[in-house]
């Protein structure tokens, strides 16, 4: 899909967009399997010991944007990562990738290129007005 994104209000729309698209898709598919676990949530990461979730019950521990039910803000950065068990998880939840799966990673791929080319920032473990600042001040 070709894009114009060259104003700020053009970023800071794309990038609400692409979060709400992408979490659409992870909420169907579900590929962190969170579960609660003794009061605490827990990852897929977490239960299998998979070496990429050392820090926590989530992958998200410590991140100040966490709160009680979850991230609080819009981090598109954290929604374009899934780590290794989570991928793992997918592959075994599903023995063909149903269309969900392959509309997610198509999606990440095409967000991770338009925001690289538009310079719209999507650091982890940033809010949407973290991230956005800058262009936001500045008018780019």
């Amino acid at each position: 899909m070709a894009y114009n994104i060259t104003s700020a209000e053009d970023k800071l729309q794309y990038y609400e967009q692409q979060y709400s698209i992408i979490s659409d898709l992870l909420q169907k598919i579900d590929p962190c399997a969170i579960t609660i676990e003794g009061g605490v949530a827990q990852c897929i990461a977490v239960r299998e010991g998979d070496a990429d979730v050392d820090m926590g019950t989530l992958c998200c521990t410590g991140c100040l944007h966490l709160g009680d039910d979850g991230c609080k803000v819009k981090a598109l950065g954290c929604r374009m990562w899934l780590c290794n068990a989570a991928i793992k998880n997918l592959m075994e939840k599903y023995h063909s990738l149903p269309i969900e799966v392959v509309a997610l990673i198509k999606e990440i791929q095409e967000t991770y290129r338009t925001c690289e080319f538009y310079k719209i920032p999507f650091r982890s473990r940033h809010s949407m007005r973290e991230n956005m600042a800058e262009i936001l001040n500045n008018g780019q």
